[in-house]
């Protein structure tokens, strides 16, 4: 609540940012902030486990990412080589960003001799890639231009892109298991958190209403005093943040006021357990390995059936059965197919 609250504020009030470093700061300010508030948001019931996947994808495709950055990085120094000489690193960074990340047709033409029929000219009045005049520049721009956008924007691009909904299916049956244990970590850190001496304030809080409130009073003068500071006076900031800041605490600790003070609560036994546990999706897995375990044993059988087979066909034709000969039986002494006849001599 207080991110959001530092967000909206920042980005609806009006406020002194005339030069270039506090627009950036600012800027950054709210990026960071509002990204921290998706990030809380892996706790709420619906969009939690969606958003968990979602980030977990990402995990195991790090290997693939670091080859796609060598990649990009090998072709930067290749077109940084045969740029103009007037272009610098960043031209060269941003355009090729564009032709292989974006698969954009001007940034090729910026970066190689793709623009063979001049429209560069027609459109700034100038080719943007010359080749410094040299022909043999330009013909080498178009040949690496085209290894560059096969392997990049069409090879590595998709790769990825398949390789991270393969990864997002398997994360997604784990992402409701991920999401409460999530949950049961904000909770242990909420329960954890150094509260306020709410006995100091009141003797007997009880709910604690009258501490709240006389919190979000002084929440709230905080906030006008503030406001009032960055409307009169603009080169006070410094004084501005500091009631910004603290009235943000203030409304965050009247926010955990009741669980902060566990003095007189009762005490419960907590009791997890899987309630993601889904019986045919964990069992998939042991049915498989038992199908493939069973039709190893009857491969073993029918090998077993044709060595013992052919052991008595090669023992039969070197021992001829006669009626004076004796015979004893081995290999299980019954008289089913896995018995053969030994002699056993004179």
């Amino acid at each position: 609540m207080s991110g959001l609250i530092q967000t909206a504020m920042l980005a609806l009030l009006w406020m002194p940012v005339d030069t270039p470093g506090a627009k950036v700061i600012v800027a950054a300010n709210i990026l960071m902030t509002c990204f921290n508030i998706v990030i809380s948001l892996s706790t709420v019931p619906g969009i939690g486990p969606l958003l968990i996947a979602v980030l977990r994808s990402f995990r195991p495709m790090k290997t693939m990412f670091l080859l796609m950055g060598m990649v990009s990085s090998t072709f930067f120094c290749v077109f940084t080589t045969i740029s103009d000489d007037h272009r610098d690193l960043m031209y060269v960074g941003i355009y090729l960003y564009r032709a292989l990340f974006l698969g954009d047709g001007d940034a090729s033409e910026a970066l190689s001799g793709f623009d063979d029929g001049h429209e560069q000219i027609m459109d700034f009045g100038e080719e943007m890639f010359t080749g410094d005049g040299s022909n043999l520049l330009v013909n080498a721009s178009n040949v690496f231009m085209v290894i560059a956008s096969l392997l990049f924007s069409i090879v590595l691009l998709n790769l990825v892109i398949g390789m991270y909904s393969k990864f997002y299916e398997e994360m997604q049956p784990f992402s409701v298991l991920l999401f409460h244990q999530q949950r049961a970590r904000a909770c242990v850190c909420y329960m954890l958190a150094p509260g306020i001496p709410v006995d100091v304030f009141l003797k007997e809080p009880g709910p604690g209403k009258w501490c709240r409130f006389y919190l979000y009073t002084a929440a709230g003068l905080c906030f006008m005093l503030s406001v009032g500071i960055l409307l009169l006076e603009h080169e006070m900031l410094v004084l501005n943040t500091i009631f910004m800041t603290l009235g943000l605490q203030l409304s965050q600790v009247a926010c955990v006021l009741n669980i902060s003070y566990t003095a007189k609560q009762t005490n419960y036994l907590w009791v997890s357990y899987r309630a993601d546990y889904n019986e045919e999706h964990y069992m998939e897995t042991t049915n498989k390995e038992l199908s493939m375990l069973r039709r190893d044993l009857a491969d073993v059988r029918a090998a077993g059936k044709e060595d013992l087979l052919q052991i008595k066909q090669l023992l039969t034709a070197r021992f001829p059965e006669t009626s004076h000969s004796r015979h004893c039986r081995a290999l299980g002494g019954g008289t089913d197919a896995h018995s053969v006849e030994f002699p056993c001599g004179e």
